[in-house]
């Protein structure tokens, strides 16, 4: 770092790197671990000052020496944009331009322009992320990596998600990251999402935290040689120096400039002019570099006050805006701030410059008065404004100068384009805090702005839901409903409506999402607005299917049906192919299933929807798998992969894994079950995806029974518990325990089998759930039939049959008679037992399920 400029009358150079000798020897050690087996994760810290960003520079030097590809990168606070820090590591490497960024392949825009359910913005994350770390892999194949991530703590929330997810591959590839942030409390308590995301980190796996200490009291004085140009610095003014920083690089740096401005000290000579005594330090460093910044020529005290408007980095063309000044005499600014240390020019970005520490930012910026702040920012406003009018990135900068100007009009403008911005790139937290301020803006106005307050409403209620903060969704909804009744717009209401049930579908009360799909198709009719009635009408449909109710799901399909097919919305009309085709699937209609999903494939293949597309060619996979024609399933399984694997769609992958794992364990080829399950499993705890990570533990423990491994059985069962309490979760969970009650029974623990029983009969009788309640009875029939208590386990094999018919599930039904028929085997009623086996063992021939074939077959010879 500089520290003088010509007018102290000593010419300048670069200051010697000192002490950290331990530290480098550290990461050096990391490096060659990285190169020759895997990498690591790094948090540097330290006090304000101690030299972290000085650090990493000589890093990645030595990175660079060693053959690493080194990609730094650095997180801002306010002028951050979604994925930053790691659009410019990928930048600084020479690895893309602009247009190569990770984007998204599906619908991400609010409800407010698409009747059709928002994308699942969390898998749609996921595959960014994925995306990222495919780039890296192709990297590391030529050269091991090192990532730099300075001031980690401004990171927007997007990058932290992303930082979390590449940080778990550094320990099976060859790239390690390196973040440094402040251990400062005032500023750590600004970083709520850094702090979410070290610890989410350090939960996952090893971590290395490495504290940058103060200097020792010889690296000082070679520091303090190198800043005053001299050598051997008497012992009176090192000790005074070394008492006053505490070691600390850059107050170190600061009192030198102190000591030769105020002639204490004469470098050529070696001697103390002035009492040391009289060396007054200001209580602070702040203090300190206040007086030096009043030092400053004023064009260039002027230049600085203007930079720190902007924020930590600034460009050229902004700052030339701003003080409407020739290129030569703003280089010449540029030139005296980079002399005396306080800017430099960035690596990570062109014609921009940053502040060479945040506090000389912080200090500038305070140094200004409140209306002069004000002044300014509005004068910054403009400048960004006619400079990004149409640069989505630079919304958010826009919106913020004019917050502190308090043009409100103005932010709520930009601050709404921003929320709008992020929302598309799947930053849903930060489309939160731009969508509030756009609001908090529109509040303050006099004119009411109900068309964009409707907007900001759906982009929270759209992110609350993706977020799984449903509560939030529906607050945001129902002012939703207000606005449209005050503005007279009932397609809104509609809208806002159908959205809300959704939401309430989702939070798990189907009771309450059909009575407002009810009430918006009456006020939908009343209007005479038949397409919203096609829309609801499936909405309510799929309500239906979700509860297993495939019959009524059915007809509210079949009037859908009937209305958009009349408009030319093919968008709509295939997703409604694909649900009724999925529907008449469940109710084991094949042909009738065939004919409508192929239909949606073809307008999903002419409209290029990937993520549908793959979504129809999964389910034609089960279709098909479950009429024995494992060779068709597996076809149209793996084109819906080829998809996923192309968008880099990794929770789409897991979803195949889970799938062929059925295809396996349905036709008892256990291996390969295992083999696809523990791969969907390992990828949902990846992802930290707990709803699916769910099912994947479920599917495990149900093999594990199906295998007679009781113990792993019990293992799987546990986390299937565990995780369905945390979330919240009654439809899993009930059938688990009920199966979890079998395991204990197979290995005649007939006092834990009926304790797990109780609890999942427990939940079942609370549960709405047809499907939930059939399983759980069939189970309870089966403990009863263990323990020869055969009267009540015929009651509750009839009930789970009675249940399952009032949702048309032919398999469970065959499933009850089946074990009915075992029941009455054992109770030497041969005749009655081979009725039942027969009519079980023509459902089950028809839908192809080799397992449950060869069992009943087992158990036809059994009788003899």
């Amino acid at each position: 770092m500089c520290l003088y400029s010509n007018s102290t009358g000593i010419s300048m150079q670069e200051t010697p790197y000192v002490g950290r000798s331990k530290e480098i020897a550290e990461i050096v050690g990391i490096l060659n671990e990285t190169r020759d087996s895997h990498g690591s994760v790094i948090f540097v810290t330290g006090a304000v000052g101690i030299g972290k960003s000085r650090f990493l520079n000589v890093i990645e030097n030595i990175a660079v020496a060693e053959g690493f590809l080194v990609m730094k990168g650095r997180g801002l606070d306010e002028r951050s944009v979604p994925y930053l820090p790691f659009i410019e590591t990928f930048k600084s490497a020479g690895i893309w331009g602009k247009t190569d960024e990770p984007g998204p392949i599906g619908l991400a825009v609010s409800a407010v322009q698409t009747n059709i359910e928002p994308v699942d913005a969390n898998r749609e994350r996921y595959r960014i992320f994925e995306e990222y770390y495919q780039k890296l892999k192709t990297l590391i194949k030529s050269s091991p990596v090192l990532i730099i991530i300075d001031d980690v703590q401004w990171a927007d929330q997007s990058s932290l998600n992303l930082l979390v997810y590449l940080s778990k591959h550094t320990t099976t590839e060859k790239f390690s990251i390196i973040c440094a942030y402040p251990d400062e409390p005032l500023v750590l308590k600004k970083a709520r999402y850094f702090l979410e995301a070290r610890e989410k980190i350090i939960a996952s796996m090893p971590v290395r935290t490495m504290v940058l200490e103060p200097l020792t009291l010889e690296d000082t004085a070679t520091l303090l040689e190198s800043l005053l140009q001299t050598w051997k610095i008497p012992g009176e003014l090192l000790k005074t120096v070394y008492e006053k920083t505490e070691g600390n690089p850059l107050f170190i740096e600061e009192l030198a400039h102190v000591i030769i401005s105020k002639g204490f000290y004469e470098p050529r000579t070696r001697k103390i002019k002035r009492e040391l005594s009289e060396l007054l330090v200001p209580e602070n460093i702040t203090s300190i570099l206040k007086t030096r910044i009043d030092s400053l020529p004023e064009n260039a005290k002027k230049a600085l006050s203007a930079a720190a408007i902007f924020g930590r980095r600034f460009r050229y063309n902004e700052l030339k805006a701003m003080l409407e000044v020739p290129d030569e005499q703003l280089l010449e600014l540029l030139e005296i701030l980079i002399e005396y240390g306080y800017i430099v020019e960035c690596t990570e970005a062109e014609d921009t410059y940053r502040f060479a520490h945040n506090l000389f930012f912080e200090v500038s910026y305070e140094m200004l008065s409140g209306l002069r702040r004000k002044t300014l920012h509005e004068k910054a406003g403009k400048v960004l404004e006619a400079l990004y009018r149409q640069v989505p990135e630079h919304y958010t900068d826009i919106a913020i100068q004019y917050w502190r100007a308090c043009n409100y009009e103005k932010c709520a403008h930009y601050a709404l384009l921003a929320a709008r911005y992020t929302f598309e790139k799947f930053a849903v937290e930060a489309c939160i805090e731009h969508a509030k301020r756009a609001l908090e803006c529109m509040n303050l106005l006099k004119d009411k702005h109900l068309q964009d307050a409707l907007e900001a409403h759906w982009l929270l209620a759209d992110a609350y839901t993706i977020l799984g903060e449903y509560d939030g969704a529906i607050e945001h909804l129902l002012e939703i409903r207000r606005l449209a009744k005050e503005m007279g717009d009932v397609q809104h209401e509609i809208r806002a409506m159908t959205k809300q049930a959704d939401v309430e579908r989702m939070r798990g009360n189907p009771q309450e999402s059909l009575r407002l799909l009810s009430e918006a198709l009456d006020i939908a009719r009343e209007n005479k607005l038949t397409r919203e009635s096609g829309t609801i009408y499936r909405m309510i449909g799929f309500v239906y299917e979700k509860r297993g109710d495939y019959l009524a799901a059915q007809s509210y399909y079949d009037k859908a049906l009937g209305v958009i097919e009349k408009y030319d919305d093919e968008v709509e009309l295939a997703e409604l192919y694909h649900r009724y085709g999925t529907n008449m699937y469940m109710q084991g209609k094949i042909e009738d299933a065939k004919t409508y999903l192929l239909r949606a494939v073809e307008i999903r293949k002419k409209n290029n929807l990937l993520r549908e597309l793959a979504n129809t060619y999964n389910n034609l996979g089960a279709l098909y798998a479950s009429q024995n024609n494992t060779e068709k399933g597996i076809e149209y399984y793996m084109l819906s992969r080829e998809i996923f694997e192309k968008t880099h769609d990794i929770a789409g992958q897991a979803f195949i894994y889970n799938n062929l794992g059925v295809i396996y364990h349905d036709a008892g080829n256990w291996e390969r079950a295992m083999e696809f399950y523990k791969k969907d499993y390992e990828t949902n705890l990846r992802l930290g995806n707990k709803w699916n990570y769910l099912v994947s533990a479920s599917n495990i423990a149900n093999l594990y029974k199906d295998m007679q491994d009781f113990e792993r059985a019990k293992e799987y069962y546990f986390k299937v518990i565990q995780i369905s309490n945390e979330l919240n979760e009654k439809r899993i969970l009930p059938k688990s325990l009920a199966n979890l009650a079998i395991v204990y029974a197979m290995e005649q623990d007939f006092k834990n089998a009926s304790e797990y029983m109780e609890k999942a009969m427990s939940i079942a009788d609370e549960t709405i759930s047809a499907e939930v309640k059939s399983a759980v009875y069939l189970a309870k029939g089966k403990l009863c039939r263990m323990t020869k208590d055969y009267e009540t386990a015929r009651l509750f094999f009839n009930r789970s049959i009675e249940i399952s018919r009032t949702i048309n599930a032919e398999g469970d039904i065959a499933t009850a008679h089946m074990e009915m028929g075992i029941l009455e085997g054992e109770l030497g009623n041969a005749e009655r037992a081979r009725e039942l086996f027969g009519t079980a063992l023509k459902v089950f021939e028809k839908s192809g399920s080799k397992k449950m074939i060869e069992q009943v077959k087992k158990e036809i010879e059994k009788l003899g």
